[in-house]
């Protein structure tokens, strides 16, 4: 950006790009995520497990005593995803057996890893023998549930209150944010904004995210009892104060990222400021300064693409 007319940038634009940076870096390499050694390491600090307890989705299907819950859901249970949770890597289910089965005894503790389940996938697996839910091939699956038959797609009733349609929490709305969701979150003994977030501030969901584990229609005799998960925590959040901007010492915010995922950071940061300012260097910057190579599947994807 070494420029003699290098565009003015505020500083609240500057937290905003810098942001926005860091977030499609972490997109981009997620999708390439552990195709080679250096992709895993690039987002390795984001990297966290958790094992969480769960419990039967009956509030979210009906009843236990229902047709729906044993034709379909009967072995379905949900956990709430941890507050910092961004995107999945995998998920081992932890079944506790019931009762003497196979070469299993009472008490035994058997662990399976689930497969991700998408919409497309369930109208298909549920009748097919070979991948049909069960303990031996359980599924995950994010999903919220529709719980009202009053209000289906629109949880908000005008000028009076919010129902629970859309699986969306009820509430009095409130006309001064536009919004039923919380706008701050607990830590400790102190309420963090979710608007005006701190420096560090990790949490990058408004509301919780559910997860499911369908693993048939019985469970009297494998009973989930926790997952263990593996999942990719939300960034840190960065914010550049005025006072640090005009301090002689460097006492800005230390980027999580090792060096070298910073200065790529830094890249996408200049692409974005380049683009706001409508710079045409911005066509000769991406090819000069890219300098981590995809993986070399995609790169003969490329090129089979170009042929």
């Amino acid at each position: 950006m070494n420029k003699v007319e290098a565009p003015s940038l505020l500083l609240p634009d500057f937290n905003y790009l810098v942001n926005k940076a860091v977030l499609q870096y972490i997109n981009t390499r997620y999708n390439i995520y552990d195709a080679n050694q250096q992709t895993t390491d690039d987002l390795r600090v984001l990297k966290a497990t958790a094992i969480l307890p769960v419990k039967k989705a009956d509030s979210a299907y009906g009843t236990a005593d229902s047709e729906t819950i044993k034709g379909l859901y009967g072995a379905t249970y949900e956990a709430d995803l941890p507050d910092d949770y961004l995107h999945m890597l995998n998920c081992v289910c932890i079944f506790k057996v019931n009762e003497q089965k196979d070469c299993w005894d009472a008490g035994d503790l058997w662990n399976c890893g689930a497969t991700r389940l998408t919409s497309d996938m369930w109208p298909l697996v549920i009748n097919n023998f070979y991948m049909r839910p069960s303990y031996r091939r359980p599924y995950y699956f994010i999903h919220n549930v529709n719980k009202s038959t009053d209000l289906p797609t629109n949880s908000y009733v005008s000028d009076t209150s919010l129902g629970t349609g859309t699986d969306t929490p009820s509430g009095d709305y409130n006309y001064e944010t536009n919004s039923n969701l919380s706008r701050s979150i607990k830590i400790g003994n102190k309420q963090e904004s979710l608007v005006e977030k701190n420096i560090g501030h990790r949490f990058g969901n408004a509301s919780t995210v559910r997860c499911e584990i369908r693993y048939g229609r019985d469970d009297s005799v494998f009973q989930l009892k926790n997952i263990h998960i593996d999942y990719l925590k939300s960034p840190q959040h960065l914010r550049l104060t005025q006072t640090q901007l005009d301090s002689t010492r460097d006492t800005s915010q230390m980027m999580e990222f090792p060096d070298y995922v910073c200065q790529e950071i830094i890249n996408g940061l200049v692409k974005l400021v380049m683009e706001n300012s409508s710079d045409p260097r911005l066509q000769t910057n991406i090819p000069v300064n890219q300098t981590i190579a995809p993986p070399a599947q995609l790169q003969s994807q490329q090129q089979t693409k170009k042929s």
